[in-house]
């Protein structure tokens, strides 16, 4: 025997229909279990990927030696401007000071202006008007 609903009488309320309550929060837990899950599974991840980042700085070493060698080199720039300004009568502080701040630039400049040095302090051939005269 099949049932079937009687239409509302006009006048009466109609009782809201029933829900499952268990099947939503079945529902819910569900979701909420699955949500938890990927969030476990994210962590797990950044946790994985923290300790691969580490293991690599480790293995490339962070001591700091990169840098004292760079300051070196530029000191030997600065060291280097210096003692030509200074075999040139030019202010050895403030080559020092440029090589190491400026070093490529000073450079470039340094030499530039050592070989216009050269080039002026070159003998210049000296023309002898009375050899060439004729007689």
């Amino acid at each position: 025997m099949a049932l079937v609903a009687a239409a509302p009488v006009q006048g009466q309320v109609q009782a809201p229909p029933t829900r499952d309550v268990g099947a939503e929060v079945r529902e819910l837990r569900d979701h909420v279990n699955a949500r938890e899950r990927r969030r476990r599974e994210e962590t797990a991840s950044l946790e994985s990927e923290v300790r691969r980042l580490r293991q690599e700085v480790d293995r490339h070493g962070d001591d700091g030696e990169d840098t004292g060698n760079y300051g070196f080199v530029l000191f030997l720039f600065g060291a280097f401007c210096a003692l030509w300004a200074q075999n040139t009568g030019r202010s050895p502080w403030l080559w020092f000071l440029g090589g190491v701040f400026l070093n490529v630039l000073v450079v470039i400049v340094l030499l530039i202006k050592n070989a216009n040095d050269r080039r002026d302090a070159a003998p210049k051939p000296r023309l002898d008007l009375n050899e060439h005269r004729v007689q």
